[in-house]
């Protein structure tokens, strides 16, 4: 019997008045998969993971997981993790607490909180940092403050939406070797500019292009280098 999609997305349209910023994009998720997102500016990526976020409802199209769709059960969201490129982070909090703050509103429980923001501090690289203001931090702290919160209430599939942005070189090796501990278990899906870290970390790619999906395909069955495909995909 075929595996079901842990995500499954089916002809999402979206508009912003009366220009398509979406049109009729699909794609399937499933455990182990890592998925990368490539796209130049204004291809409608962040748009994307808005919607399959829950953040925002699209025009037309629907979104799956396991077999039901999100509209018709919203508790499904609680599968997902999200970071925005943008992460929603309080200046005048702590790492510390704005995890606190975040547990609660994932409804975890007093040993559970504990537990997981020591485990999500240490993954993140964030311990040294844990009781500075955020609002102080730098941009790359401040990425994996958000990063942090999106893995504190273990999601099995986890959108990333440029998770790399502002992250040293030591930064980003922690955390692609984060993303490869969490593939057996998780769905990840993530944007990103850099043909390098989708070449490195993801299984599968897809690139959007003026919020048409040009193409889709596992890592391995591409003939020819990423770089040239995009090339010629996007400025042909």
């Amino acid at each position: 019997m075929k595996e079901t999609a842990a995500l499954e997305a089916a002809d999402i349209c979206h508009r912003y008045h009366d220009e398509a910023v979406l049109d009729n994009v699909c794609l399937q998720l499933r455990k182990g998969q890592i998925l990368g997102l490539l796209g130049p500016n204004g291809a409608g990526k962040s748009t994307l993971l808005h919607i399959l976020a829950g953040v925002m409802s699209p025009v037309s199209g629907h979104i799956n997981i396991d077999g039901r769709t999100l509209s018709d059960a919203p508790e499904l969201l609680r599968r997902i993790g999200y970071l925005p490129a943008n992460p929603p982070l309080y200046d005048d909090l702590t790492p510390l607490e704005q995890l606190r703050f975040a547990a609660k509103l994932q409804r975890l429980s007093g040993t559970e909180i504990r537990t997981r923001i020591d485990t999500v501090l240490q993954n993140c690289l964030l311990e040294e940092v844990a009781n500075r203001r955020i609002g102080c931090l730098s941009t790359g702290y401040r990425q994996r403050v958000g990063l942090a919160q999106a893995l504190l209430h273990r999601p099995d599939i986890l959108l990333l939406d440029e998770p790399g942005n502002g992250l040293d070189p030591l930064q980003s090796a922690t955390f692609h070797s984060l993303l490869h501990s969490l593939q057996a278990t998780t769905a990840i899906l993530f944007s990103s500019h850099n043909l390098g870290e989708i070449k490195t970390l993801c299984t599968d790619v897809l690139i959007l292009y003026q919020g048409r999906q040009l193409f889709a395909a596992a890592m391995d069955q591409i003939e020819e280098p990423l770089e040239q495909l995009f090339t010629r995909l996007i400025y042909a």
